[in-house]
This record gives structure tokens, sequence and C-alpha cells, in this order.
């Protein structure tokens, strides 16, 4: 799968995890921290907390865009395959699947990535994801657009949205 194939990353790009998980870790240490707090990629330098509790957090707050599924169906309509990267650890990918089922998210591939490769070498046409890093690599005639988040905004990128149904404007 590579001709006229997007990828799209989970955490923060089809699921938008940290406004969930900024609640939850209010919830249960009293404190008022928002979305915009994050502005690093590595959480546990902004917000006292242990890496392994952070991930723990990630296990089960996952919300989405409105009109994600219609927005993705879309983009198959316009003969593009769908392709899920994710750097998830492997004992939530059970969880992973109902979520897409769920929220009828439509998809022709799914990789759980569990080692150092980066993305940019999987067979895609273009990548969507928020963590800067991943999209450094790619090369023409691959495009990487990067989904803002607040952790991301200081990163000088070309191709940028802020939701997914700003995709239509590029592709």
């Amino acid at each position: 799968m590579s001709e006229n194939t997007i990828a799209f990353d989970l955490d923060s790009v089809l699921a938008d995890v940290i406004i969930t998980w900024v609640d939850e870790y209010n919830k249960r240490n009293n404190t008022k921290y928002k979305k915009e707090n994050i502005t690093e990629w590595e959480i546990p330098n902004i917000i006292p907390i242990t890496e392994e509790k952070c991930k723990m957090l990630f296990t089960f707050v996952w919300t989405t865009e409105e009109g994600l599924a219609g927005t993705l169906k879309k983009i198959e309509n316009k003969g593009y395959n769908i392709l899920l990267l994710t750097k998830r650890d492997k004992n939530t990918i059970e969880y992973v699947i109902k979520w897409l089922e769920l929220h009828d998210i439509i998809f022709d591939g799914i990789s759980f990535i569990h080692n150092k490769i980066s993305k940019h070498v999987y067979p895609f046409d273009v990548l969507i994801d928020d963590y800067p890093m991943n999209l450094i690599g790619i090369k023409k005639p691959k495009k990487g657009i990067l989904f803002s988040q607040p952790w991301n905004h200081k990163f000088n990128w070309k191709y940028r949205i802020n939701k997914l149904s700003e995709l239509e404007k590029i592709i």
C-alpha cells in the first residue's frame, strides 16, 4: 500500500487524547492544567508525573474531532488509502481497535510501531503527525503535514493543519 496513501498518527491527531488526559490528571491530583499548558512533547518535563504514570493515563483517555468519520470517508472517496501509524504500546492494540470501531473510523491498514524505526520509512504518500521529528526524514515525493498542537507551535513546517477537515484543501 503506497500509491495514494495517507498515513495518520493516532494519538493527538485522530484521537485528541491530551484534553481528556489533562482532565483525568487534574481529577487525580487536584490541579488545573489545560491542554495549552502541554508545550513540550515530554509531558513529565512540564507536569510532575513519572513517565510510567503518564503512559498509564494514555491507555483510556481517547476523544476525537467531531465529524472525523465523515472527513475520512471524503478522503477515501477521493481515491486515497488510509493507513494508521502509531507507536502505541502493544497492550493497547485491543482498545485501539475497539475505539476505531466505536467511532466508525475507516482504514485500509494499521501499523503498530514497536521499535525505533522512524515513520518516514513506511509506505505512504502523505503523513499527518503531531510530532515534528516524525516528519523530518520525509523526502519528496512524500509529503509531511504537521497537525497543530501546543507542543509543536514553535516548529516551523511548510504544511500544517489545525483540524483534519482542513486536509481536503491540501491533498
